[in-house]
């Protein structure tokens, strides 16, 4: 709207990534944005088709060497961390679940962060990886979920869509066990404010409003971290003197760059 450009939006499927981006393409968009690794091949594809169209991989961390591809998306490795560092405040047991569809890159990028968060404040506390082979079945989300409260996790970190309700029911429907939310406020968007102790929350909108903007539409790759509001945590219980100065540590080695992992 401010630029006075046209815009369109597709709804697309697995079986027409690769006819709707080259769709867009065809008839004559400067600017296409697909996005999450599921749509990387298709996107890749098509940019070598045209090259005088410019293209952003959101959500992506390739640009697989293409000079009209640009890749964004928000730093998972740091709302990894700042999730980690959470749930290490308000386990235990000292056993925490890692749930999620399946692995991409950004995804295990957000696993190491959670185990440097974790680690940031105690060493001994255990990760369990839980894959529920789908990112939208809650019913699967949730079975998963309770699978790993029995074996002892008293708090469920998800990376899911549709299926983070799932893991938000199954923690309702057990004793002690709260979720720390990750990519959503799992407490507003999963109306699960009893059982969310704090979400580390993705700023998408901003995200989106650079990509639209073509203020990064330069072949590189970007991650947009806490320094620049990629990542924010809404917290949703009183933390301790002590765990406050732990999380402000937290925030502001990743904000100057004094913490790496």
């Amino acid at each position: 709207a401010e630029l006075g450009v046209e815009f369109k939006k597709i709804e697309s499927s697995p079986a027409s990534f690769e006819e709707d981006i080259r769709s867009m393409s065809q008839e004559g968009y400067d600017l296409v944005i697909t996005t999450f690794g599921y749509m990387s091949d298709a996107t890749k594809l098509v940019a070598q088709e045209f090259p005088d169209t410019k293209f952003v991989f959101s959500v992506g961390t390739d640009t697989y060497g293409l000079p009209n591809m640009t890749a964004a998306t928000i730093d998972y490795g740091h709302a990894g961390f700042v999730a980690g560092v959470l749930a290490a405040m308000y386990t235990k047991s000292n056993k925490v679940a890692f749930i999620l569809g399946e692995y991409y890159e950004t995804h295990r990028a957000m696993y190491r962060g959670i185990v440097a968060g974790l680690q940031q404040i105690n060493p001994d506390i255990e990760v369990v990886e839980v894959l529920t082979g789908d990112w939208a079945d809650t019913v699967k989300a949730r079975e998963c979920a309770l699978s790993a409260i029995s074996s002892g996790c008293d708090v469920l970190i998800p990376c899911l869509d549709a299926a983070g309700a799932g893991v938000a029911a199954a923690a309702q429907d057990s004793e002690g066990v709260v979720v720390v939310g990750t990519v959503a406020d799992y407490a507003v968007d999963y109306s699960a404010p009893d059982v969310t102790a704090a979400s580390a929350v993705f700023a998408w909108d901003a995200l989106g409003y650079a990509e639209a903007l073509g203020d990064i539409c330069d072949g590189q790759a970007h991650v947009i971290g806490v320094a620049d509001g990629g990542v924010k945590a809404v917290i949703n219980t009183t933390l301790t003197e002590e765990q406050q100065a732990a999380y402000d540590a937290a925030i502001n080695g990743l904000a100057n760059g004094s913490i790496t992992f």
